[in-house]
């Protein structure tokens, strides 16, 4: 992540106005080379482009009850955006081991790399044997000022970075159970929900899913 805040800030430099230092990167903290963006910054780039519905709002016709013969995709919300397709596409996914629609929409790195990590678990048939999607609701702009400061700032360089012509998260919640192989293989794992922070921008015309957050980076 350090590294590719590097990237982003070169990008973003004459956007916001920042200065970035020059250092040798063999001996000095890469960290150090990152002038922090000031809440102020953070709240003024943001409000540039940040969407509180993903700019339509609409129904969307989206499967609710997927039974398969090893597992299991249940929805109990409605799309109204964009954004929240992009949501529901991604759960979908991780219940159903279809993935065809999400790869073609994600453009994030880090999701990239995670996503790959699903397909592989499932070819050694390790999934979720169910994935319950409860609810999802697009985050105010206004709520993103009580998250913590690492996650505002991310999402202001890759908005800056990527040249998105509108963004917007998704708060999502939902519950997964695994099958049996996986919890053979790590017994560790526990059933229950958990809380996703969903980045998506629209860029080129299209909306892409750019990173998907845990509650404890978030919150």
């Amino acid at each position: 992540m350090k590294k590719m805040k590097k990237i982003l800030l070169l990008l973003l430099a004459t956007t916001l106005c920042l200065t970035a230092c020059t250092t040798d990167e063999t001996t000095a903290d890469p960290k150090s080379e990152e002038p922090e963006l000031t809440q102020e910054e953070i709240v003024n780039y943001m409000s540039l482009a940040y969407v509180n519905g993903a700019s339509t709002d609409a129904n969307y016709q989206v499967e609710t009850d997927v039974v398969l013969p090893d597992r299991h995709f249940v929805f109990e919300d409605v799309v109204s955006n964009p954004a929240e397709l992009l949501a529901y596409e991604y759960f979908y996914a991780i219940g159903t081991g279809d993935y065809e629609y999400l790869v073609d929409h994600t453009v994030g790195s880090n999701l990239k790399r995670e996503m790959q990590t699903f397909v592989d678990m499932d070819a050694q048939g390790l999934f979720y044997k169910t994935v319950t999607l409860h609810e999802m609701e697009i985050v105010p702009i206004e709520d993103f000022f009580d998250f913590q400061y690492d996650f505002c700032e991310d999402v202001a360089y890759m908005a800056g970075a990527m040249k998105l012509s509108e963004y917007t998260v998704v708060k999502a919640r939902a519950s997964y159970e695994f099958n049996d192989l996986l919890l053979e293989v790590n017994p560790d794992e526990e059933a229950g929900e958990i809380t996703r922070y969903l980045f998506v921008g629209r860029t080129d015309g299209d909306y892409y899913l750019i990173d998907v957050y845990g509650d404890d980076y978030v919150e």
